[in-house]
């Protein structure tokens, strides 16, 4: 049997889950717009965000906005990518 969460929630590992906390935007590194988080079952994943190596690159301001709110290039992450590829 698949868990399904509640329609309002998604997965999230804890450190993700306390980036984001209860934010819905941040601002974009590129230009300081102000622009939604990446919503994880509106959006599509290769719209926003590409691989670079074990880097999460974002491809749009909401891409490159959610990659720095939830510092998804910090060293641990990568290592944790790292180690999945073996």
């Amino acid at each position: 049997r698949v868990f399904q969460p509640p329609g309002n929630l998604a997965l999230a590992c804890p450190r993700c889950n306390l980036h984001k906390s209860d934010r819905t935007t941040a601002a974009d590194p590129d230009t300081a717009a102000v622009v939604p988080l990446f919503h994880p079952r509106l959006d599509g994943w290769e719209d926003h965000f590409a691989l670079e190596g074990l880097r999460v690159v974002g491809r749009t301001a909401v891409g490159r906005a959610t990659v720095a709110a939830l510092d998804l290039n910090a060293d641990r992450r990568q290592r944790i990518r790292e180690a999945e590829l073996l």
